[in-house]
């Protein structure tokens, strides 16, 4: 997939990456915190993004994003979050993905799901 550099100046840290599979660790700290001190929504998209980018790249078929959408459950102040990834259908143009994020004690945080097409590898 080649290095994300946003992905990586938002502290996000690969676990375990493979097709159709990915983790997705990113520390809470001061420079992820919105103004009543929670991780910032936008961070928490960005994480679970990376993760379905990471999930649904490694398949067959390099993709681009096209939609995505995330449904909040708990704030988080402090420790980390993880996203974990799952390519849920590979199919010939699209593949979609559902991101499950949960907090350092395991617990469920936030829901992402996205789509993403089929795009040309850069290689031709």
């Amino acid at each position: 997939m080649g290095i994300d550099t946003y992905a990586q100046v938002s502290g996000c840290q690969v676990l375990r990456a493979e097709p159709g599979y990915a983790e997705v660790k990113m520390p809470v700290g001061p420079n992820v915190l919105n103004g009543h001190g929670n991780l910032h929504g936008g961070a928490m998209f960005t994480l679970a993004d990376y993760a379905a980018a990471l999930a649904s790249n490694l398949c067959d078929h390099p993709t681009m994003a096209v939609n995505g959408s995330i449904q909040f459950m708990s704030a988080v102040r402090e420790g980390h979050v993880v996203a974990k990834a799952t390519t849920v259908k590979n199919g010939k143009r699209m593949k979609f993905q559902s991101v499950e994020i949960v907090d350092a004690d395991g617990r469920l945080v936030a829901v992402f799901q996205s789509g993403s097409m089929h795009v040309p590898r850069r290689d031709g």
